[in-house]
């Protein structure tokens, strides 16, 4: 019998715990459209258009998995922000370019816009957070 209650009190403070944890995602992000189980994700928050896939205010680098990938972040102060997911399938920390400047690793932004000639305008991949806002985003890879 104290087992029991044992198993169903440490299921219950897990549920506890975990929707807890779900409930404090300021900024949540998942990523979808992946081809290829192998490789990291790298998700960046951009805040301004002058440091735009320069210098990310926050970055998060997964291992990619088969099913979810998602990540979350927290800390941001309201503002306008962006951001950029590279499947980085050899694990060197960037996005892989062609001879002619395409990319050669899969990559999504914000409002699954693609660029034209080069990467999306901040201003296309943006959105605004609020004071005590949460929101979720789903971003779809390219190749």
């Amino acid at each position: 019998m104290i087992f029991l209650k044992r198993i169903f009190c440490t299921l219950f403070c897990s549920f506890i715990y975990l929707n807890g944890i779900a409930q404090d995602c300021q900024l949540k992000v998942n990523v979808t459209g992946i081809k290829k189980i192998e490789g990291d994700l790298i998700i960046a928050v951009f805040d301004n258009e002058n440091d735009y896939l320069e210098k990310p205010v926050k970055a998060i680098t997964i291992k990619v998995q088969n099913g979810v990938n998602e990540v979350c972040f927290n800390a941001l102060p309201p503002g306008k922000y962006s951001i950029s997911v590279i499947h980085d399938l050899d694990k060197n920390g960037k996005l892989n370019t062609r001879l002619y400047g395409p990319p050669a690793e899969p990559y999504g932004f914000y409002n699954n816009v693609k660029g034209t000639f080069g990467p999306p305008a901040f201003e296309n991949t943006s959105f605004e957070l609020k004071e005590g806002e949460s929101k979720s985003a789903s971003i779809r890879l390219f190749d």
